[in-house]
Parts: C-alpha cells; sequence; structure tokens
C-alpha cells in the first residue's frame, strides 16, 4: 500500500468515523418519548449513511490531506454532542451533531464529487423510523394490556364495594331502630329525673335562704362587738401614743440643742483648719522667697568679695585697684534687687501666715469662751468676731502690745460691748 493510503486510514478522521458509526448503531438512543430527538436522530443516521457512501468512494491517493484536520475536528465534536445526548436527553445536542456533519459534507463535497449513496441512506433513515415505531407499538401495547388489568381490578373493587355499601344500609337500619327505642326510654327517665332534681333543689335553696339568714344575723352582731372593742382598744392606744409622743418630743428638742452646739463647733473648727491650711501655705511660700533671697544676697556679696579674696590668697603683691571694685558694683546690684523683692514677698506670705493663724485660734477658742457668757451677749460676740474675722479688708497696724494674747483680746470686746 502507498502512504498516501496509509496516512489516510490512518488519520484522526478516519478513527472517529469509525467511532461514531459504533455510536449511531445503538439502538439504546432513541427515546419514544421524544419525538423531536426521534426525528435528530433519523436525520444523524440518514446523514452518516450517506458520508459513509461517499467516504468509501474516496481514493486516498487522489484526496488532499490539507482538510483532514477540519474533518477530525468536526467528527469528534459531533461525537462529543450525542454523548451528551446521552446524558441529559436534550435533543439540542443532536441538532448541534447535524450542524457538525453537515460541515463534514460541505467539506468532503469541495474536494470530490457528491453522487451515489441516497439508497443507503434512506434505509438508514428508514429502519430508524421503523425502530420507532416498534418501540411505540410496544410501549401501547404494554399501556393496553395495564389499562385492561387495572378495569378488571376496578370492577372487582366496585363490585365489592357495592356488597359492603347494602351490607352497611342494613347495618343502619338495625342501629336506628335500637336507637329510636332507647330514645324514647332516655326521654321518660329525664322527665322522671328532671321532676326529682327540681324538687331537690327546692329544698336545698329554702335551706339555704334559711342559714343564710341566720349567718346574717350573727354575723352583724359580731362585727359590731368587735367594732366596738376596737373603738375601745383605739382610744387607749391613742392615750398612750400620746404620752410616748410627747417624751419623744421633748428627747428630740434636747437632741436638737445639743446637735446645734455641735455643729456651730464643727462648723468653727473646720473654718480653723481651713484657715490652719491657707497659713501652712502661706510659710512654705514664705520659706521659699526667703531662702531664694537669702541666696541671691549671698551671690551679690560673692561677686564683689571673692575677686579681693583671690587676690589676698595669691602669692602676688595685693594692691587694691578701686576700679575695679566699683566696676563689679553693677553686676552685684543685678543680683541685690531679685533678691530685696524675694525678701519682701517673704515678708507679705509671713504677715498673711500670721493672720490666718490669729483667726484660727479665734475661730476654735470662741465656742467655749461663749459658754461662760451670757446667751444674747454670746450671739453678739459671734457677729462682731464674724465680722472681725471674714472682713476682706485685714489690716495689722501692731499698735496692740499684747496681740499674741488671744483671751486679752477677747476680754477688751466683751467690755466693748457692755453698756
Amino acid at each position: 500500500m502507498s502512504r498516501w493510503v496509509d496516512d489516510f486510514n490512518n488519520s484522526t478522521y478516519s478513527q472517529n468515523w469509525l467511532n461514531l458509526q459504533e455510536i449511531l448503531k445503538d439502538d439504546n438512543l432513541i427515546d419514544p418519548e421524544n419525538d423531536l430527538a426521534v426525528q435528530e436522530l433519523a436525520r444523524l443516521r440518514k446523514l452518516c449513511a450517506y458520508l459513509s457512501e461517499l467516504k468509501s468512494s474516496i481514493d486516498p491517493e487522489l484526496f488532499p490531506l490539507s482538510p483532514m484536520n477540519m474533518l477530525a475536528q468536526h467528527t469528534g465534536n459531533t461525537i462529543n454532542e450525542i454523548n451528551s445526548f446521552q446524558a441529559n436527553k436534550n435533543h439540542g445536542h443532536l441538532q448541534n451533531a447535524g450542524n457538525h456533519l453537515e460541515q463534514v459534507l460541505l467539506l468532503l463535497g469541495q474536494c470530490m464529487p457528491q453522487a451515489g449513496g441516497g439508497s443507503r441512506a434512506a434505509e438508514k433513515s428508514a429502519k430508524t423510523m421503523l425502530v420507532h415505531m416498534e418501540l411505540t407499538r410496544q410501549k401501547s401495547t404494554q399501556t393496553l394490556d395495564t389499562l385492561k388489568t387495572e378495569s378488571a381490578e376496578l370492577a372487582e373493587s366496585i363490585t365489592g364495594t357495592e356488597r359492603t355499601v347494602e351490607a352497611l344500609n342494613q347495618k343502619l337500619e338495625q342501629l336506628d331502630s335500637v336507637a329510636q327505642g332507647q330514645l324514647a326510654e332516655f326521654t321518660t327517665q329525664f322527665k322522671n329525673e328532671e321532676f326529682q332534681r327540681k324538687s331537690e333543689f327546692d329544698k336545698e335553696t329554702e335551706d339555704l335562704e334559711t342559714r343564710s339568714s341566720e349567718l346574717m344575723n350573727q354575723l352583724k352582731t359580731d362585727v359590731k362587738d368587735t367594732l366596738n372593742k376596737i373603738s375601745d382598744d383605739t382610744d387607749e392606744e391613742f392615750k398612750r401614743l400620746g404620752i410616748k409622743s410627747g417624751k419623744v418630743i421633748e428627747v428630740l428638742a434636747k437632741f436638737q440643742d445639743d446637735a446645734g452646739k455641735v455643729y456651730d463647733v464643727t462648723i468653727n473648727t473646720l473654718h480653723g483648719g481651713a484657715y490652719s491650711s491657707y497659713a501652712n501655705d502661706e510659710r512654705k511660700t514664705a520659706n521659699l522667697l526667703r531662702m531664694l533671697a537669702s541666696f541671691l544676697m549671698l551671690a551679690g556679696v560673692a561677686v564683689l568679695i571673692i575677686p579681693e579674696a583671690a587676690l589676698l590668697m595669691s602669692e602676688a603683691l595685693y594692691v587694691f585697684d578701686w576700679k575695679k571694685m566699683v566696676g563689679r558694683v553693677p553686676l552685684s546690684l543685678v543680683v541685690f534687687v531679685p533678691a530685696f523683692y524675694f525678701a519682701r514677698e517673704s515678708g507679705k506670705h509671713r504677715t498673711n501666715e500670721v493672720a490666718n493663724r490669729r483667726r484660727q485660734h479665734i475661730l476654735t477658742t470662741l465656742d467655749p469662751y461663749i459658754e461662760l457668757m451670757d446667751k444674747e451677749k454670746g450671739q453678739e460676740l459671734k457677729v462682731h468676731v464674724g465680722q472681725a474675722v471674714f472682713s476682706e479688708a485685714v489690716t495689722d497696724d501692731g499698735s496692740a502690745s499684747d496681740t499674741g494674747n488671744l483671751i486679752a483680746q477677747l476680754t477688751n470686746l466683751t467690755k466693748q460691748l457692755k453698756p
């Protein structure tokens, strides 16, 4: 055999065509319930038979090799579409397979004359339709047999049902006669029982009315006695409560006086503690400013003295130069000015500390001192002391020789208040 024949027979197109023929021979592809799929499958078989006759008439040595790849591709796509139809039974895949076979037909028609093959293609199409008709006939025969069997069974069931209905009618007639007799008997018994229950109910009602009247009378008597007893007990309890309330009011009045005294002492003590805190802050500030002033004064003196002391301690002959001394005076004044300012501010804070200490002593010793005086004069003394202590303008002229003597100051203030 020549190489052209070998290449044609061993090509992918030839192998795919053999596989396609084997797949289309399978009668399981036919779905009797899907007419469109049957028509598409019949046309596919017809195309395949026609193309097979056309392929068998090809002379491999005269057939060009250039369209072989396209033929192999379309036959492969046809096989894939038929496999997809087998998977989901969608006749659209058979339509796509027919389109691919049409492309194979066009390619072969371009390469060689399209003659012959019609009878075999028609035979394949007819065979497909015969198979479809046979399957349809078998399915119809099976359906008819099934309907006959079910009809016979249904007839037997209807006959049995009619017999059952007739038996039920007989039983219903028997039950109706029995029910009529029982209903008459029940009506008679019900009337007798109703008359008896009505008599018993009337008797029970009369007894209950009699007992209710007796209980109401007894209840009224008991309630009246209870109310009288409660009234007497309430009067006695009010008397006892009145006595106890008077005693409680006396004790509360005493507690009120004691609480007022304690409150005054507490308020004065709190104010005294506040002034003590203010005095402590002023003392800290005064001490800090005094230390700064002292340091600056020492620094100013050091500016004047240290250079001269250094000359005295040197081995050279000491000669006092008043010009250098005068030249260092401005430097010393630069240090002395803030020193004097800090010293003055320290004195102000020290004065504020003394004033706050004085207010603290007055507030903490005022209450014991007032307890020894008359009540009205004690209140007047509190007013004057409050005006003196809480006045915004606090001056200290230093004229009193006994400033530190708190008792003497309070004594003088009391003498001034006497008429």
